[in-house]
């Protein structure tokens, strides 16, 4: 069976597909991956200074009551 430049061109580009499909969804999972840690360490910083601000307005509301009594 003699092989023709069409076959072998068709091949070529099947494979050539094949990898940029796979190094796209390479990207898609990394920079995925990134996102998702970029918005856990923002939910923790905002949750942190949620947290920081309570804490301020608690010993404020503390501390205006005292001065109250």
């Amino acid at each position: 069976m003699k092989k023709s430049w069409r076959n072998l061109n068709h091949h070529f580009f099947d494979r050539l597909l094949l990898l940029i499909e796979i190094i796209f969804y390479l990207f898609l999972v990394v920079g995925g991956g990134i996102m998702v840690g970029v918005l856990a360490i923002l939910l923790i910083i905002l949750i942190a200074a949620f947290g920081a601000w309570l804490a301020i307005q608690i010993s404020s509301f503390k501390k205006r009551s005292q001065q109250e009594t």
